[in-house]
């Protein structure tokens, strides 16, 4: 499982290459946030509304759900961030 939270992504994430970002920095979510996410974030998203925190993602413009705003995160496609960090580097 540390590998996933290293790669910041977890296992069904990593498959789609979808990852994990902090949306303060841009950068990939350190390990103690993906905790956030993971624990409690997850466990307010998906029992304590009703699964609603999920659903939150659909009226989002970042489509972030409760976890993701409680840990300050966004998924994006692995493909995208690596153009973005191949421009960032080339200019």
């Amino acid at each position: 499982m540390f590998l996933f939270f290293k790669q910041a992504s977890n296992p069904g994430k990593y498959i789609l290459r979808l990852r994990i970002m902090d949306i303060r920095t841009g950068r990939k979510a350190s390990i103690l946030t993906m905790l956030l996410r993971e624990l409690p974030g997850k466990f307010l998203s998906g029992f304590l509304t009703l699964g609603f925190g999920y659903a939150w993602a659909l009226f989002n413009p970042n489509r972030q759900t409760l976890h993701d705003k409680i840990a300050q995160t966004v998924v994006i496609k692995e493909s995208s961030y690596i153009k973005k960090s191949e421009h960032a580097y080339s200019a």
